[in-house]
């Protein structure tokens, strides 16, 4: 073998073996940490508080994060939740994040949630300063065991088409009774509670309020007007707010998004009053969480002033609000209210 074939198969062989530990030396670079969250949060919700909270940990931390979300109705979230832990041990998701109250009691009660107490965190504790114990009697936190945190205040009523029931000579709804009249007949939009939470929360509000003999006739007069039982609650107010349905039950926040997006002169929103509630929407750790101590720390932006400016100001006019959806929800925090009176939609 002459001098030059030997530099020229020399030169192969040590790219060859760069080339061959190429991948090892990608491999060996800091990955990103990562935040699993599991929940029934619509779009809009998950977009904002993931760039929200990614820039947050950028500039605090100085690294950077993902977050990875898993999605469905908050009855699907708690079947799932239960399945996983009643075959493992190990978690699989860090964080459950939205459905109301019931839910968590639920999985806590299974043994399901982790204890984030704020004696062992500072910081926790001076944001559960800021947030009252209960509202109305109903309770924002577990205050005894720690082990979920109400993040935003949650309201349940009807979402009206105006042009829709102006066309048909339908009323604007004031109470649950509204949706069980005749001519609503095929005009009514319900998501299905075995799904939904939210809906779920509705049908129980109705029986609360008329008591179980009435309630169950309002309830079955609205199943019978229903046009469709879709299986995620946020479908409900873009079918009343495309025409598609003249009424609809919903939390407020959705019929919130479609007000901001077609306007108030074409779609309502009404909580019939004294016939509902305000409910806190809640988040928890989840039982052996693989990246605890991440999932702490987005705990405490969610709840932190921060956090929820998103709840209350307008998309994309505020360098510390939403980017790109309004949410339109209430702060858990009473302070802010008035922190923001000339900024909030």
């Amino acid at each position: 073998m002459d001098e030059k074939m030997r530099k020229t198969l020399v030169i192969f062989l040590i790219t060859a073996l760069m080339i061959s530990l190429l991948p090892n030396v990608i491999k060996a670079s800091p990955e990103a940490k990562q935040l699993v969250i599991i929940t029934p949060h619509w779009e809009g919700i998950r977009k904002e508080y993931e760039a929200a909270f990614k820039a947050w940990y950028k500039q605090k931390y100085g690294e950077d994060i993902e977050i990875v979300w898993e999605s469905m109705g908050t009855s699907d979230v708690v079947a799932t939740i239960e399945d996983w832990y009643s075959k493992h041990e190990e978690g699989r998701w860090d964080i459950m994040w939205g459905g109301g109250v019931d839910p968590f009691l639920k999985l806590k009660s299974e043994g399901y949630l982790a204890p984030f107490n704020p004696a062992d965190d500072s910081e926790l504790k001076a944001i559960l300063d800021k947030i009252p114990k209960e509202i109305g009697g109903i309770p924002m936190y577990d205050d005894k065991d720690y082990m979920w945190f109400g993040t935003a205040l949650s309201g349940f009523g009807i979402i009206y088409n105006k042009p829709v029931l102006q066309s048909l000579g339908l009323p604007e709804p004031k109470t649950w009774e509204d949706l069980t009249i005749r001519d609503a007949f095929g005009w009514v939009s319900s998501a299905d509670p075995r799904h939904s939470g939210s809906t779920h929360m509705c049908y129980e509000i109705i029986l609360q309020a008329y008591g179980w003999e009435k309630g169950w006739e309002i309830i079955t007069l609205i199943g019978g007007n229903a046009k469709e039982f879709p299986e995620h609650s946020s479908t409900v107010p873009r079918t009343v707010a495309a025409g598609d349905a003249a009424y609809g039950l919903a939390i407020d926040f959705y019929a919130w998004a479609q007000i901001a997006k077609v306007g108030p002169e074409n779609v309502g929103y009404v909580m019939p009053e004294g016939l509902t509630v305000v409910n806190p929407d809640s988040i928890a750790i989840l039982k052996n969480a693989p990246h605890e101590d991440l999932a702490r720390i987005f705990v405490k932006f969610v709840l932190s002033e921060d956090g929820q400016k998103l709840w209350m100001l307008p998309a994309g006019k505020y360098p510390d609000g939403p980017k790109e959806y309004t949410l339109g929800r209430m702060s858990v925090i009473p302070e802010l209210y008035q922190k923001l009176a000339d900024r909030t939609i």
